[in-house]
């Protein structure tokens, strides 16, 4: 149920001008009636702007003037508490829907961690097994390097004149 004017001014607490002002700059989206010609605000929209104000929310015999006394009022309330009924319950469902996406969500991000720590892990034992791998690779060369220069020294570097 979209606010005339008026009644979006009495939802906000301010005048008409200044809603009409905020609908002209662009920052509320409104319509126009075709039929009067008058400003259609969507309360959401209103409301997205400008806080509520309390008791304010427009009834569906807004528009006419009220000539009752309190047991129409009562019967408005009880509209009122009717409507807010079916909404409530959207809104536990969109509650759950939500926690049900979060849950899901955090159930992905410990999978990530944990395949990240995996991966993590894992690296650090390559490199390991590469260091060891390089260490016994070097002293291997430098056994095979320091038998070669001993059979060097041993029979001399100069054939001339070696003993054997």
């Amino acid at each position: 149920m979209s606010y005339t004017l008026a009644q979006a001014a009495r939802a906000i607490g301010r005048n008409k001008t200044s809603v009409l002002r905020a609908i002209k700059s662009g920052k509320i989206s409104a319509i126009r009636d075709e039929a009067t010609g008058g400003w259609l605000i969507e309360p959401a929209e209103l409301h997205r702007l400008y806080p509520p104000v309390a008791d304010a929310t427009p009834a569906a015999g807004d528009a006419m003037p009220r000539t009752g006394g309190a047991a129409e009022r009562t019967g408005d309330s009880a509209e009122r508490n009717a409507e807010a009924a079916p909404r409530t319950g959207e809104a536990a469902a969109l509650r759950a829907q939500l926690d049900q996406e979060r849950a899901e969500r955090l159930r992905e991000r410990a999978d990530k961690n944990a395949l990240i720590d995996d991966l993590r892990r894992r690296l650090d034992a390559a490199e390991e097994e590469r260091r060891t791998t390089l260490r016994q690779l070097t002293a291997l060369l430098t056994d095979q390097r320091s038998e070669q220069t001993r059979a060097v020294h041993k029979r001399g570097w100069w054939r001339f004149g070696a003993r054997k």
